[in-house]
C-alpha cells in the first residue's frame, strides 16, 4: 500500500512539474481570471480577459488606444469569449509592455494588486455563512454562530478552571478569547 502511495505521489509531482514548466515557457506574467496569456510567439500575443466579455465600450477604447502605439500592427478583440489578439513588431515592443498597457487602459491594475482568494477560502466563508444563518434561524435570532462558539468556549473554560485548577493558563486563555471577541463587537 505504501508503494502505491509513493507511485501516486511521484506521478502527481511529475505532472505538476511538467505543467509549471509548460506554463512558464514564455516568462510573461499571468493574472488568473483578470488577464491571462493564452499563447505567445514573438510578434503575436493572444490574451484572455474576462472583463471584456460583452463589453463593447471598453473593447473599443482598448482598440483605439493600442492602435495609437507605434509597433502594434493589428489588434482583434472577440467580445463573445473575451480574447485579445495583438500582432506587433517584436523588435520594437516587449510583450510585457503590451500587458501593462492593457491593464492600465482597462483599469485592472487594482484587481491585479488584490490578494487573490483561493477556492477553499471562498467556500469556507460560504459554509460559515450558511451555518451562521442556520443557527440564527433555529434560535429565532437569539444566537449566531460566533456567539454559539463563544458559549462553548466559555463553558469549556469554566469546566477547565474547576476540573484542573493546577493547570494554567488554559481556562483563562479561553476566557480571554471570549473577552477579545466581545470587545471586537463594540
Amino acid at each position: 500500500m505504501n508503494l502505491n502511495m509513493i507511485n501516486l505521489a511521484l506521478i502527481a509531482s511529475s505532472f505538476l512539474i511538467s505543467k509549471s514548466k509548460q506554463d512558464n515557457r514564455h516568462n510573461l506574467p499571468n493574472f488568473r481570471n483578470i488577464l491571462e496569456v493564452k499563447h505567445y510567439i514573438p510578434g503575436r500575443l493572444r490574451l484572455s480577459c474576462s472583463y471584456l466579455k460583452q463589453n463593447s465600450k471598453d473593447s473599443m477604447i482598448l482598440v483605439d488606444t493600442l492602435k495609437k502605439i507605434p509597433g502594434i500592427n493589428n489588434i482583434t478583440i472577440n467580445e463573445n469569449i473575451g480574447t485579445i489578439l495583438v500582432e506587433y513588431d517584436f523588435s520594437s515592443l516587449e510583450p510585457v509592455l503590451i500587458l501593462g498597457i492593457i491593464l492600465k487602459v482597462l483599469n485592472l491594475e487594482n484587481k491585479v494588486k488584490e490578494n487573490p482568494k483561493s477556492l477553499l477560502s471562498k467556500e469556507s466563508i460560504n459554509i460559515l455563512d450558511s451555518v451562521n444563518r442556520t443557527v440564527n434561524e433555529k434560535t429565532i435570532g437569539i444566537l449566531d454562530f460566533k456567539n454559539l462558539v463563544m458559549l462553548f468556549i466559555g463553558a469549556y473554560a469554566i469546566y477547565d478552571i474547576k476540573a484542573r485548577p493546577e493547570i494554567r493558563p488554559c481556562g483563562y486563555t479561553c476566557l480571554w478569547w471570549i473577552y477579545s471577541s466581545l470587545i471586537d463587537k463594540f
